[in-house]
């Protein structure tokens, strides 16, 4: 519908709401999935070209209807357009419309907002997002998706598969939320997310806040929130089949019904691309010799499954994501690792009860990982460790609404259990156990001009530790308990002085605990520290995001972060390393997003500039001014691409500037440039596609010296939902 038939229809429908003769047709608009009322949706009938528009509670009227028999119509942005016959008379006819979410059939990647709405411009927070075509065309794993968005960094320790974390706005991967849906992947034993192995085709959007965690999500962190939201049912069935360089094979499928939903994915690598060894003197060149990645193979396999009822009214769905995977590890130095072996497996399974605005979810975890080192290849002896670490949870939210002010309230509870093994020594561990619980008050102000938002989050949490690492290996000690009680707040603002223009600010305060990860190490490549204190931090930010017919978006944000007993992972040797509070930092920055569409070219991209700084006294003082380790001061990510009704065409660069991998700064990690290029053909239901990454064949590294691959490889051929991808080998 183009903007003047809407003017139109709008002015006709004020008109005839003045008029005291004929009909009335009046009535609410929900949405098909919550409950919730839906304010905004156009509500016409394009016979007569009357219409109005929905207000906050959902309502809508429209009089002076002439006698007769209509096709109404409600439209609105993301939500399917529902048409509905309706006879006229001189009585008042009531009617209630349902719109469901638009439904695309493909994967996507997501970041939070309300349902329906542009999230990124109507919520104060500072949001990014990729769903639908643009991520099934784009990306081929999680991390690759993360890369390509606003202020997001991702650290990686090697190819397909590998370890992978993310950082927000020089947040560590600690302070960063992941969720699938509305489930936490954080948990007490690990606290950070490994993206590496968490399948990309089980995801149908990605969304990602950047600084603010919204009082929705629960936890607390101050970096932010990833959420990773699987496919809705109803979405039909598609699949994909995938193989490329350095030994990569995959396949991955779903099916998707009205009330149930299965999928299934299995991705392997053999990851041996070369790299230049540099024998342990990174200053002597004269003895680097270019080598093989062994030991660095990786499998994974995934399944998913959603079954929808409705009982007496309220809405049940029953979900189970499971995901298993094993690699070697290679270690980052040049002496690899021949045997060390690491195994993972993920289970969440939940239940969510919906009725009306009362929201239930009921939610386990369970997560296992068995490593390896007969041969003290990588860790600190031989070791055999096999750790449980289960999570049992219930959230519950209420909504509400009076006029233009919104609430939510939420009630959280956990019970987390982490049980080591040490197969090697024969100990079995009594388990240590965290309980949480947590309440959370949050109040919106909405108009269409203006927007204010406050919460107010209280938590509490009991730790029960029945062991310790000591001398390299952890080791049963008498029970410690330990309460931590914090309050944390945010206030968020937005106004939009015109319709293309939105400014927003942010405040917030946070607090996260040392996870059993960071407190105990897994006696492997990480040394744990159960000295650790709890972080807290004060978030801040600003910034402005506008809007025109040809720069589709153009975001500008300023941001300011201190962290107080920040825990920050500092190598201690050519393999481990160990946590440590780093006392006072301060994280200050600027982030530059940009979309522009010119006839068929598409030109996007995003620019960051931050100053991460340490501020602590630790040792006398001697890290203080020091560029926290990790952080790089420069980012860059651009894409160009064209499309014509066969061909299409892009291009990407990405560049990060040199940083450190200690306190100190005296191991410099150097800057990278790395180049991405890809074409496709369409011949419908057909769509041919090829991807070159790293195109230049660069040679770089990652977090902790861990070599990346070079150029690579790959292609995709579609056909209607299904794909099918190949790809060479070098």
């Amino acid at each position: 519908m183009s903007k003047p038939d809407l003017l139109g229809m709008l002015l006709a429908g004020l008109l005839s709401a003045s008029s005291a003769s004929g009909g009335e047709i009046a009535g609410r608009v929900l949405d098909g999935e919550t409950g919730s009322p839906l304010p905004g949706v156009a509500v016409y009938i394009p016979k007569l070209g009357v219409g109005t528009t929905s207000d906050t509670s959902g309502t809508f009227s429209l009089k002076g209807i002439p006698e007769g028999v209509y096709i109404l119509r409600a439209d609105m942005v993301g939500y399917r357009p529902q048409e509905i016959g309706v006879t006229v008379g001189r009585e008042p006819v009531r009617i209630r419309i349902t719109l469901y979410p638009e439904v695309y059939r493909m994967a996507e990647i997501v970041v939070t907002a309300p349902r329906g709405a542009d999230i990124s411009l109507k919520s104060p927070a500072f949001v990014g997002r990729m769903e639908g075509r643009e991520l099934r065309e784009r990306a081929i794993t999680l991390p690759d998706v993360l890369e390509g968005m606003a202020g997001v960094r991702v650290r990686k320790l090697g190819g397909l598969g590998d370890y992978a974390t993310v950082s927000i706005r020089g947040s560590s991967s600690q302070q960063v939320r992941v969720y699938i849906d509305e489930v936490p992947l954080n948990d007490a034993f690990w606290g950070g997310v490994n993206l590496g192995n968490i399948p990309l085709g089980m995801f149908s959007r990605v969304e990602v806040y950047r600084g603010v965690i919204p009082v929705s999500f629960g936890g607390s962190g101050t970096g932010g929130v990833v959420r990773l939201v699987t496919p809705k049912l109803g979405t039909g069935g598609y699949g994909t089949v995938t193989s490329g360089s350095f030994g990569t094979i995959g396949a991955f499928f779903l099916m998707s019904r009205k009330s149930a939903l299965f999928g299934g994915e299995y991705l392997r690598a053999e990851n041996d691309y070369p790299f230049l060894d540099d024998n342990g003197t990174r200053y002597n060149p004269e003895d680097d010799v270019w080598t093989r990645r062994y030991n660095n193979d990786f499998r994974s396999t995934s399944l998913l499954a959603k079954l929808f009822l409705t009982v007496k009214g309220a809405k049940l769905s029953l979900w189970d994501l499971f995901f298993r995977s094993r690699k070697g590890l290679p270690g980052a130095g040049n002496a690899q690792a021949k045997y060390a072996r690491i195994g993972e497996l993920r289970n969440l399974s939940g239940a969510d009860v919906e009725m009306g605005l009362f929201r239930t979810k009921l939610f386990w975890s369970r997560y296992v990982s068995k490593f390896r080192d007969l041969y003290s290849e990588i860790g600190l002896g031989r070791q055999d460790n096999h750790n449980v670490t289960d999570v049992f949870g219930m959230r519950t939210s209420l909504r509400s609404a009076h006029g233009d002010l919104y609430w939510n309230a939420l009630f959280e509870g956990k019970l987390e259990r982490f049980v080591p093994s040490d197969r090697v020594r024969r100990t079995q561990f009594l388990a240590s156990v965290r309980k949480s619980v947590s309440f959370g008050l949050e109040g919106t102000y909405m108009r269409d001009r203006l927007e204010l938002t406050a919460s107010l989050r209280w938590d509490l949490m009991w730790n029960v530790r029945r062991s310790d690492y000591r001398m390299g290996v952890l080791r049963p000690i008498p029970e410690e308990r330990k309460a931590y009680r914090f309050t944390g707040s945010r206030l968020g603002l937005r106004l939009s002085p015109v319709s293309c223009l939105h400014i927003k600010a942010n405040l917030g305060r946070y607090f996260r605990a040392p996870s059993f990860y960071e407190l105990f190490g897994d006696t492997g490549p990480v040394i744990g520290n159960t000295k650790l204190r709890p972080e807290r931090g004060t978030n801040l930010d600003v910034g402005f995001v506008f809007g025109t017919k040809w720069l589709r978006r153009a975001e500008v944000a300023f941001y300011h972060n201190v962290l107080r007993d920040g825990i920050t992972f500092v190598q201690h040797s050519q393999f481990t390393s160990r946590p440590e509070n780093v006392g006072k930092a301060s994280i200050t920055g600027m982030e530059v997003s940009w979309k522009v569409a010119l006839g068929r070219l598409r030109w996007e991209g995003h620019g960051s500039y931050q100053r991460a700084r340490n501020l602590s006294e630790l040792y006398g003082g001697i890290y203080r001014g020091k560029q926290l380790p990790n952080r790089p001061t420069w980012t860059v990510h651009g894409r160009w691409s064209t499309n014509f009704d066969k061909f299409g065409i892009f291009y990407e660069a990405d560049y990060t500037s040199g940083n450190y991998h200690d306190l100190y700064n005296k191991f410099p990690i150097p800057e990278r440039f790395i180049q991405n290029i890809g074409i496709s053909f369409t011949l419908r239901p057909f769509r041919l596609e090829l991807e070159v990454k790293n195109l230049t064949d660069r040679q770089v590294a990652d977090v902790w010296g861990y070599p990346l691959p070079g150029r690579s490889y790959y292609i995709r051929l579609s056909a209607g939902g299904w794909t099918c991808q190949n790809g060479g080998r070098r």
